[in-house]
């Protein structure tokens, strides 16, 4: 009699370790199911933020063409508003450097 109840004991430990190895085998199987959704939405959200980069720097080459033409336009039909605005900024230039060396 004692030996039955140890075979059983036996088959219940068994059973019992058939159960925990088929319950982690499932568990994985769920992680690297999740894992793989998520590395999924990771992608398509990577997508997303180079495709809007794109569009912001397509954006800012634009804006970037349109005042270089305004400023080739100014400079095209106001040629001595253009020469008297570089000329302030280059004796703004002058004064800053000049006033820092006497310093």
């Amino acid at each position: 009699m004692p030996n039955e109840n140890l075979i059983q004991i036996q088959r219940d430990l068994q059973q019992l370790m058939e159960n925990v190895h088929r319950l982690i085998d499932d568990s994985i199987g769920d992680g690297a199911s999740q894992a793989k959704k998520i590395s999924k939405e990771g992608a398509a959200m990577f997508e997303n933020v180079l495709e809007k980069c794109a569009s912001i720097k397509d954006e800012c080459m634009d804006s970037g063409r349109n005042m270089l033409c305004k400023a080739e336009n100014c400079v095209q039909h106001k040629p001595i508003l253009s020469l008297g605005l570089a000329a302030l900024v280059g004796g703004i230039i002058v004064a800053v450097i000049s006033r820092r060396s006497h310093q």
